[in-house]
């Protein structure tokens, strides 16, 4: 099974389901910027991604029929 690595706790790396927390900064077409990446733009579609902090990144993704998950934080578990 495919999980994805989401961060990083006092006892290591913390992964979670792709499908659960699928969002567009964990996307190789996502180019982010700003403090944080908290706007970014999708390189596939051409299209500015605004509101990380607001949970845009997830319904984008979500939405999205082009997310390709970045090969660094997909791990089989």
């Amino acid at each position: 099974m495919k999980k994805i690595r989401v961060g990083f706790g006092t006892n290591g790396d913390i992964y979670e389901d792709l499908e659960k927390c699928k969002a567009c900064n964990f996307c190789t077409h996502f180019m982010g910027y700003g403090l944080h990446w908290c706007a970014g733009k999708c390189l596939k579609k051409n299209k500015e991604i605004e509101g990380g902090y607001t949970g845009n990144y997830r319904k984008t993704a979500m939405e999205c029929d082009s997310f390709d998950c970045r090969p660094d934080l997909l791990v089989d578990v």
